[in-house]
């Protein structure tokens, strides 16, 4: 079942934002200490799934869509940018929906 925030007001979005984007980003930073590497998908659902199937799960929270793919409060799925060992770059398309590729009002994890 999609699960679908309710309207906040927009200062308390961006805040859900940057914690959603700092736990996607701690999470992905665990899974490289642990397994000595990054996931081998930056796709948000693969990464959903390797970083829920450890034990313990290494991150088990967010709103998700159908697909199983970290949304933020606007519907959107959070993109994930892995570079080797670099540390991941991570963003939401932000209240218009539109990825800028972290341009733009996309919200970053270098914000």
């Amino acid at each position: 079942m999609e699960q679908v925030r309710s309207a906040q007001k927009p200062d308390l979005d961006v805040r859900q934002v940057k914690n959603d984007i700092s736990q996607l980003t701690l999470g992905i930073n665990e899974y490289i200490r642990e397994f000595g590497k990054p996931p081998d998908s930056s796709e948000n659902v693969e990464i959903m799934r390797v970083l829920g199937e450890g034990h313990p799960p290494i991150l088990t929270g967010g709103f998700r869509n159908s697909a199983n793919e970290m949304i933020d409060p606007w519907g959107t799925p959070y993109h994930i940018v892995l570079h080797g060992k670099a540390p991941p770059f991570v963003y939401s398309c932000g209240p218009n929906k539109r990825d800028e590729g972290g341009k733009g009002d996309d919200i970053t994890s270098e914000q």
